[in-house]
């Protein structure tokens, strides 16, 4: 357990005429009639939470609805074990959507007040704040396994998520990431961290947008020496939103960048305009699937090679 004092100095700012970039737009924009959050991607599949609407499901390719699905309030889990998962914050239950029927399917009780959830091979793992609880569930059975508890009020909301070793969680009140055995149900590890607000799960690394309130930019975690470093980002930008795949893909006001997993250095930073407010991003292949909340849409950007003058500098 260890908060590691390196800073990683941000690259220096471009000159004046270097701003002057093209801005990546949207291939498609599609109007949802309410605030989008959490939600999930693949090349066949989109779906997305929607507050009291529930979870709505979206055709990738044609952009259209395809279902909304009632659920009573709900924040989208991921799709894992053949199954699309979610839970119902209204009414503390974790709930499997049928993908052929487009309904819920079966559902668990689990802790008050849900707020967040996180697959592993054959289990769900869904935070709980009411009580400072995660609950262990056998997707399989749909049965709870165990309660973990925590102190009152440490847990963030959403703050959890499937990487490697285990599951990482947000505890300490935002000052730490705490890592659980998926086989022991123990948390093995606190990592001191700056206050965090979200996580994000790559091969090697786990990351976190810091609290606006506290600083701005990310902080890397190494899940096995157990530190953690701060990443500054030009000119203290703050984080929106950060997903991970094959690259680390992060949201600040008026860009997406695109950061080596492994350092965090910024490999390509895209300009898009500002009057998007990017709350939840979700990679597939080259497209980057993003929700803004300033207009109750899902945007789909094409991050190919530059073939139409959208695409902006590569750094060096």
């Amino acid at each position: 357990m260890a908060l590691a004092a390196a800073v990683i100095p941000a690259r220096e700012a471009p000159a004046r005429g270097e701003d002057l970039v093209p801005v990546l737009e949207p291939v498609a924009s599609i109007p949802l009639g309410v605030i989008p959050s959490a939600f999930v991607a693949t090349p066949d599949e989109l779906w997305t939470s929607a507050g009291i609407e529930g979870v709505i499901r979206v055709d990738p390719r044609s952009g259209r609805i395809r279902a909304r699905i009632p659920t009573g309030g709900a924040v989208i889990a991921t799709l894992a074990d053949g199954g699309v998962w979610a839970v119902d914050v209204a009414d503390d239950r974790l709930l499997e959507i049928d993908r052929r029927g487009n309904r819920v399917k079966r559902e668990l009780r689990v802790s008050g007040l849900p707020t967040g959830v996180a697959a592993t091979r054959g289990r769900l793992w869904v935070v709980g704040q009411e009580y400072a609880s995660v609950t262990v569930a056998d997707a399989g059975s749909l049965t709870s396994l165990a309660v973990l508890r925590f102190e009152a009020a440490e847990l963030w909301p959403a703050g959890i998520v499937a990487g490697p070793r285990g599951i990482w969680l947000i505890t300490g009140w935002r000052s730490e990431a705490s890592l659980i055995d998926p086989k022991t149900l123990a948390v093995v590890a606190r990592v001191r961290v700056p206050h965090v607000d979200s996580l994000a799960a790559c091969a090697d690394s786990i990351w976190a947008a810091r609290s606006p309130d506290t600083g701005s930019g990310l902080v890397r975690i190494d899940p096995w020496r157990l530190v953690a470093d701060v990443v500054d980002l030009p000119e203290d930008e703050p984080v929106t939103a950060l997903t991970c795949a094959d690259a680390l893909h992060v949201a600040v006001p008026g860009a997406l960048l695109e950061l080596d997993p492994r350092t965090g250095a910024t490999l390509v930073r895209r300009t898009i305009s500002r009057r998007y407010h990017v709350s939840a991003l979700a990679s597939v292949g080259r497209d980057l699937w993003a929700a803004d909340e300033a207009s109750g849409a899902l945007l789909r950007f094409r991050l190919g090679l530059p073939d139409h003058g959208k695409f902006s500098e590569r750094r060096r």
